[in-house]
């Protein structure tokens, strides 16, 4: 009987501590496929919307990009690749952090959150500059420029 009791305390601590470690990271934007999940191909967390690099395909037959469009459109593809490398490798260490150090390089890595969406911003821009209206409609719906990050 005392074991059983012992055994439902240890899984009900194992999985406060599961569920504040995911309250954690989800806290800081990065939390699995994160998001409202709106739009295709998208997360990152509460208020930070990224396209999916998987989704790109898509993206582009539906734009259907001219070969006139192609250097910004390749631009921007490569700003959501490179975005989403960061992303991953960011939750990755992120997760190998005891707690306290996670918290204490927080700033840091919302600051290079903040400047790789920028970045990509600027590339969505770009390229929204070549596209026609009916292009930059399906961009703005299907791929919406990113919040800029959070005042520190």
């Amino acid at each position: 009987m005392n074991f059983d009791r012992l055994a439902a305390a240890a899984s009900l601590s194992a999985l406060a501590v599961m569920l504040c470690l995911s309250a954690d990271v989800a806290a800081q934007g990065m939390g699995p496929g994160g998001g409202a999940g709106m739009g295709m191909g998208m997360g990152m967390g509460p208020g930070r919307m990224m396209l999916d690099p998987a989704a790109l395909p898509g993206l582009k037959a539906k734009l259907g990009i001219t070969p006139a469009q192609e250097p910004q459109w390749s631009a921007y593809a490569e700003g959501v690749a490179n975005a989403d490398d960061l992303r991953r490798q960011m939750q990755m260490q992120a997760r190998e952090m005891p707690p306290a150090e996670r918290i204490e390089t927080r700033p840091d890595r919302q600051a290079a959150g903040g400047q790789v969406h920028e970045e990509l911003n600027r590339r969505r821009a770009d390229l929204a500059q070549v596209l026609t209206s009916e292009q930059r409609a399906i961009l703005d719906r299907d791929a919406p420029p990113l919040p800029p990050p959070p005042k520190r």
